[in-house]
């Protein structure tokens, strides 16, 4: 198991290579997708600040028109 925190995937996101952005794309997919199940499935609350989650989700809308419609799909979902 492999632990990079939030923030630096969003680094890398934003200035990595086209395949680390794909990468990184993937990863904080289901990083959204485990908190959405975590919320609506689990009912749990999160652990981490709404002023947080909006700022990857800042990263990730940046990426929506991105080259790659690989990285630009995993961005919009």
């Amino acid at each position: 198991v492999i632990c990079i925190h939030c923030h630096n995937l969003c680094r890398l996101m934003h200035f990595g290579t086209p395949q680390i952005k794909l990468i990184t794309s993937y990863c904080l997919l289901e990083l959204f997708t485990g908190l959405s199940e975590q919320i609506d499935i689990k009912k749990e609350k999160l652990r981490c600040s709404s002023s947080y989650l909006k700022s990857v989700k800042a990263v990730l809308s940046g990426l929506v028109f991105y080259d790659d419609i690989r990285v630009a799909i995993n961005s919009a979902l």
